[in-house]
């Protein structure tokens, strides 16, 4: 059934998206995604959900994060469609589709899934929400290593987290009372040795 559903989707953009010469195999080449992406964008903005739903999600199907992100939005946020289009953004990279995935679920899942979006850079304050909530959720050093890389991506909860354990090292002390300072933590910048 999944199967035929995807052959069907894909059937559909090919022959929408064949006014900009996208050819029916299912390459995903270069030239065919920055096609899907013009079509869907160019759908979007004449608001014809309908074509530009099938060419993001196409996009996904090419493993592209951006048809990823977009696709999504046209889903039910519960429905299974949705749930694998996130879970794709997520393992090609998204820090954002990671944090999100975590957010519904409890226990090892969600901490499997804030740790992945912790590695991901390329949404720096998810990613710092993602570590900080990875640190949370682990101990021992595991703990203080999700709680550290957290604040120095900026996120101010996981520095005010972090600042207990660190405050008696010299050297770390220093460095974690520069970003609290930077970020404008109180109980950081204001706690000097004088």
């Amino acid at each position: 059934m999944r199967r035929n559903s995807i052959l069907c989707l894909c059937a559909l953009v090919v022959a929408s998206c064949a006014t900009v010469d996208i050819k029916p195999q299912n390459s995903c080449g270069i030239d065919v995604i920055e096609a899907l992406r013009a079509k869907a964008w160019k759908a979007d903005r004449n608001g014809d959900n309908t074509l530009s739903k099938l060419c993001f999600t196409e996009l996904c199907n090419c493993s592209d994060i951006e048809g990823c992100v977009n696709a999504v939005r046209f889903y039910d946020e519960l429905s299974t469609e949705s749930q694998e289009i996130t879970e794709k953004a997520c393992a090609i990279g998204d820090g954002t589709s990671c944090f999100l995935l975590a957010e519904k679920l409890s226990g090892d899942a969600a901490k499997r899934y804030y740790e992945k979006g912790c590695t991901l850079t390329n949404n720096f304050h998810t990613s710092a929400m993602s570590c900080r909530m990875a640190g949370i959720l682990n101990e021992g050093e595991k703990h203080l290593y999700y709680l550290e890389k957290g604040c120095e991506l900026g996120d101010e909860v996981a520095c005010i987290e972090v600042w207990p354990m660190v405050k008696d090292d010299p050297v770390i002390k220093e460095k974690y009372r520069k970003i609290g300072c930077e970020l404008g933590i109180p109980e950081i910048c204001q706690n000097i040795d004088r």
